[in-house]
């Protein structure tokens, strides 16, 4: 999945906040709680590979990696020990889409949390993608009191500039499907695409009533 970027000038449209910045690779790195990215036909060999209690506790929550079903581990002192997010039936890592990873930092509990497995450079730039798109907050929410919200060590190998761009301009995008009717009429739209087009130095023409 690869979006056309945008002029930095859209973070600033206030309809949205965006998330915080993704950890460079090596920040609380060793510290950072695995997320295991399984799919079904993944899962009996990572199940017999864990401990007697993570594979009790998977099979007391039956969970079988279906697909965006998300199953919290507990550590040996009751704490969060680490994630697995099912990928369902399909090919797995091979085929990871963003919005796969994009329920997560809605639904984890806060903390520094990590990619266990190996993730190719293209599987990795689409979970950091969907990691973003999926902590963005409308900014009737992001204006409440903040409260603590799951961090992710960026995925080594992925393309950290083209995540910036590509959630920026879903982002963009998204806040123009959401504003309401009377908001965007076709002279804001006009005024959007001409803040796309401008700092590019593309040529914009509007055509009004019968020109």
């Amino acid at each position: 999945m690869r979006l056309s970027g945008y002029h930095d000038s859209m973070s600033e449209t206030p309809a949205s906040v965006s998330p915080p910045p993704l950890l460079r690779d090596g920040e609380h790195a060793g510290a950072a709680l695995p997320i295991w990215l399984l799919g079904e036909a993944d899962l009996p060999a990572w199940r017999s590979a864990q401990s007697e209690p993570v594979a009790r506790w998977l099979s007391a929550h039956q969970f079988n990696g279906e697909r965006q079903r998300l199953l919290v581990l507990p550590d040996a002192a009751g704490g969060v020990g680490g994630v697995v997010l099912g990928l369902g039936a399909g090919p797995g890592l091979e085929a990871l889409s963003p919005w796969q990873v994009a329920v997560l930092p809605e639904r984890l509990p806060p903390g520094v949390y990590r990619f266990a497995q190996p993730l190719s450079v293209a599987a990795a730039t689409d979970a950091a993608l969907g990691w973003s798109m999926g902590a963005m907050r409308p900014a009737t929410v992001a204006s409440r009191p903040a409260a603590p919200s799951p961090r992710l060590v960026a995925p080594p190998g992925a393309d950290i500039d083209a995540v910036g761009r590509e959630s920026r301009a879903c982002a963009f995008a998204r806040d123009l499907i959401n504003r309401p009717a009377n908001a965007l009429g076709p002279a804001e739209l006009a005024d959007a695409v001409r803040e796309v087009a401008e700092p590019h130095g593309a040529e914009c023409r509007v055509t009004v009533g019968e020109e």
